[in-house]
Order: C-alpha cells, then structure tokens, then sequence
C-alpha cells in the first residue's frame, strides 16, 4: 500500500530535521538525563600537585602512580632546608676547617694553641687570660665585661668565647653558675695549667697565677688599686656582693670594689678594696 503523499513529506522532514539537529540533541539529552557524555579518567595536565613540579598525582603521561618526588610547594624540587635531605642539619664534616653545628673548634687557627682543638672537634683545654687593657668599674656589667673578653681574644686570635671572671650583688650570677662546666684544664698561653676544672677554678688556691695576658706577655701594673703587704698594683677585678662598683656599671671614685693580686694564687677571696675610677685588669675565661 502506497504511502499518501503528505506523510510522506511529513517523514522526510523529520529525518533531515534530526540529520541537522542530532549533535545538539544529544547533548540536550545527556544532559536531561543528569550525567555528563564527556568523562576523564586522567589528572588535569594542566594542574599542579604542590610538590614543586607541574605535573599532578596521577598525570598518566608521565606517571602510572601518584608522584614521588615531592617537594615543599615552592617550584623547587628542594626540600627547604638548605641541604637538600629535609633534617636541618647543614652536615658538618670535623677536620674540614670550619666550626658549624654541634662543633666546639675545628682545627687550630693559632699556632700557640696547636692541640686545643681534639680529633672529635672538642676542645682539650679552655683558655684564660688577664687582659692587657685597663678598665675602670664601668664595664656596661656583665655582658660589657663579657663583650671586652671577647674583643680582646678576637684580636689575639684565640679560639673560642669568653666570659669574664666578676661578681655582682645577683648571686645567680656568680661565675662558677654562669660559666660552661668542662671537664677540661684551663691553660694560659704558654701552657702552664692554671686549674683542672671549673669546680677547682672557684673553690681552691690556683695551680698557677693568672699573670699571662691574652697576647702572652706578663700583663702590666693597673693605675691606684694596689694588694698590701707588699703594695702589689698587678691587680684585677673580682667584685663581690656589696664591692662591685654597682654591678659594674660605675667609675664613681667613691665607690669600690673587690680587687686580688693576679700575681698571686687567690681567685676569689679578694685581697683589698680598690676604687672604681682607677684602671684595673679583668679575668677572661674561654666557655
């Protein structure tokens, strides 16, 4: 049976509106269904991790797995910390001339001291002087007086840091609490030992006078402040709890202070009053 004519315009009309129209329509379809056609199993190229590369956890043209070199986010592929292995620790190496890390010393600059520095980058022995330079009672207190140690060490190359030998109206302050406990001699340059320990060091007679100087010469007579019996001007600054020249912050020559003979053995007992004005030595003890 022949179909009428008008159906069959009606058909052919359908058929090239779905030819012309058919991408859009399934689109529309898809998308009236609530589930997108166009699916992606494979990380964005363009994205990044946060590991420092550009390229994503699962970027199948590069990895099969998530990526294993991380980073710390910065487009590095470092980790951050200077070294590249993510401790912190900058990998010292004892023997190779510079002090870093948990070194005390590494080598010795100063031919003086050419076994002050052991093989585990230890120090051997501490160093102590009585400084070449006269100081009157205005140290600027303990970290001044500190600060002089240390300039005057710096100067004559020695090693190390220094703290000088005082005491104040703080007895948390006294130098045997405030000094880095070694189990190690203290030395003058010129080897002799002056006490096996920090412990000797406060709480018996020396084994030998503090008279050597940072330079290693014998240090010089002060100005005023003389020991009696003989009258001795090779004296320094100890202090005490009420002789400190305010905690050393004064040259007020009304005020005084605790003085010993570094001549002579006493460290801590002193041997006089002397006056804040005149110029007087220090004791300098390497940490």
């Amino acid at each position: 049976m022949q179909m009428p004519f008008s159906k069959q315009l009606r058909v052919q009309f359908f058929l090239f509106l779905a030819l012309a129209l058919g991408p859009a329509c399934t689109d529309d379809i898809a998308g009236d269904s609530g589930a997108s056609m166009t699916t992606s199993s494979e990380g964005d190229s363009t994205s990044g991790d946060g590991d420092g590369d550009p390229e994503t956890g699962m970027d199948t043209e590069t990895d099969t797995q998530s990526d294993t070199e991380t980073g710390d986010g910065d487009g590095e592929p470092g980790d951050g910390d200077g070294d590249g292995d993510g401790d912190g620790d900058t990998n010292s190496v004892c023997g190779d001339g510079v002090v870093e890390g948990s070194e005390q010393c590494d080598g010795n600059p100063n031919p003086d001291f050419v076994d002050a520095c052991a093989n585990d980058c230890t120090f051997n022995y501490r160093i102590a002087f009585v400084s070449s330079t006269k100081y009157t009672g205005e140290l600027g207190g303990l970290q001044g007086a500190d600060g002089k140690c240390n300039l005057l060490a710096q100067a004559a190359n020695l090693p190390g840091t220094y703290k000088a030998w005082l005491e104040t109206s703080d007895p948390t302050q006294a130098p045997w609490l405030r000094f880095t406990d070694h189990p190690v001699p203290y030395l003058m340059r010129g080897g002799s030992i002056i006490a096996n320990n920090l412990g000797e060091l406060a709480n018996e007679d020396l084994i030998h006078a503090i008279n050597v100087d940072e330079n290693g010469f014998f240090a010089q007579e002060g100005e005023g402040n003389a020991c009696e019996d003989p009258p001795d001007l090779h004296t320094a600054f100890i202090g005490g709890d009420a002789k400190n020249c305010l905690d050393f912050t004064s040259a007020a020559s009304d005020k005084q202070v605790g003085i010993v003979s570094f001549q002579g053995i006493e460290l801590s007992a002193p041997c006089s009053l002397g006056n804040c004005s005149f110029g007087t030595s220090i004791f300098c003890f390497q940490q």
